[in-house]
């Protein structure tokens, strides 16, 4: 891994310990919600993503992906993105504690977030109403991902942004 993706990796644990000093909900847990009429869009949840830092190799997502089989462990959503000397993969799975215990017996560095998962409905204009709705409030989505299968009518959508409990205050209006 290259000085600068640890670099990056200490600044994200160093978030992470700070978001969980913040006492926000488990993984998955759906917040108490106002009526589903006054926020048809977005339900949000806070959910804990992982992520590891990967050689550009091809080898090293099939090495990861083995990993997750033999593990039993669900990957439900993930991103991977590049930069000049790795990949990052961001994960959202099944069964966070085992992942990161799994991560430690292979020696892959892993750091954790929380961000939303929010449901949005599968039709246009769902994710600019959303975005409006955060960018109004003041809150910049940092990074985003999602998807959905083209049969399925909701869509999840995960969004890191820096105010999680203000985010999820406006988005209960």
């Amino acid at each position: 891994m290259g000085k600068k993706a640890k670099n990056q990796a200490q600044e994200s644990k160093v978030s992470a310990e700070s978001n969980q000093a913040k006492n926000l909900p488990p993984q998955g847990e759906t917040p108490q919600m106002v009526s589903p009429t006054q926020t048809p869009q977005a339900r949000p949840a806070v959910m804990r993503q992982l992520a590891v830092f990967l050689d550009k190799q091809p080898e090293s997502l099939l090495e990861l992906c083995k990993h997750f089989s033999e593990h039993k462990i669900n990957i439900e959503a993930m991103s991977i993105t590049d930069t000049v000397d790795h990949s990052v993969v961001r994960l959202i799975v099944d069964k966070p504690e085992d992942t990161k215990k799994m991560f430690a017996e292979v020696g892959v560095m892993c750091v954790e977030n929380e961000l939303l998962q929010v449901t949005l409905s599968d039709k246009p204009g769902a994710l600019r109403d959303f975005c409006r709705q955060l960018s109004e409030a003041g809150i910049n989505i940092e990074y985003a991902y999602g998807g959905c299968s083209p049969k399925s009518a909701k869509i999840n959508v995960y969004v890191r942004v820096i105010d999680i409990k203000k985010t999820m205050a406006v988005l209960q209006r």
